[in-house]
C-alpha cells in the first residue's frame, strides 16, 4: 500500500535569530524521503523554497532533521513551513513557525582609543568634608 508521508513539524527557528542564514530544524516523519522548506516574509510573499533529501537533512534516530538555506535573509519577520514527500506524494504543510532575523552589525570604529597618560591637565580631587559633602566627621 502506498501512503503519503505524515506531516512534519517545525522545531526551530522561532523567535529572534541573530544570523541571516539560520538552520531550520523539524521532526522527521519515518515514511518521508524528501522535505520542502518554504519561507515567506511578513506579507506572505515567498522568499525561498528549498528541497532537502532525508540524507542531506541528516534525519537522525532522535527524530530531528535540519537544513540551512542557501541564501542570506534580510532583517525582518518571516514564517516558515516544511512539507514531507515520498514516492506516493506530498504530506501536508507543517504548522506555521514564526521568526525574526535581527543580525547584529558592527561598524568600523574611526576613533583612536586613549592610552595611559593620553589625557593631560586633569585632576581629581576628593572632598573630605564641608557643608555639602555629606561627610560627617568626628
Amino acid at each position: 500500500m502506498n501512503v503519503v508521508p505524515d506531516t512534519a513539524v517545525g522545531v526551530s527557528p522561532a523567535g529572534i535569530v541573530n544570523v541571516a542564514a539560520p538552520t531550520f530544524v523539524w521532526r522527521h516523519t519515518p515514511d518521508a524521503t524528501w522535505y520542502l522548506l518554504w519561507i515567506v516574509d511578513a506579507n506572505g510573499v515567498t522568499v525561498h523554497q528549498q528541497w532537502f533529501s532525508q540524507d542531506a537533512a541528516g534525519c537522525a534516530d532522535d527524530g530531528l532533521c535540519s537544513g540551512t538555506v542557501s541564501i542570506a535573509l534580510a532583517e525582518g519577520s518571516y514564517r516558515w513551513f516544511v512539507r514531507s514527500s515520498n514516492a506516493s506524494g506530498l504530506g501536508a504543510w507543517s504548522p506555521q513557525m514564526d521568526f525574526v532575523v535581527d543580525v547584529l552589525t558592527f561598524t568600523e570604529d574611526t576613533g583612536t582609543p586613549a592610552t595611559e597618560g593620553a589625557v593631560e591637565g586633569t585632576s581629581l580631587e576628593a572632598d573630605s568634608g564641608g557643608a555639602n559633602s555629606g561627610y560627617e566627621g568626628e
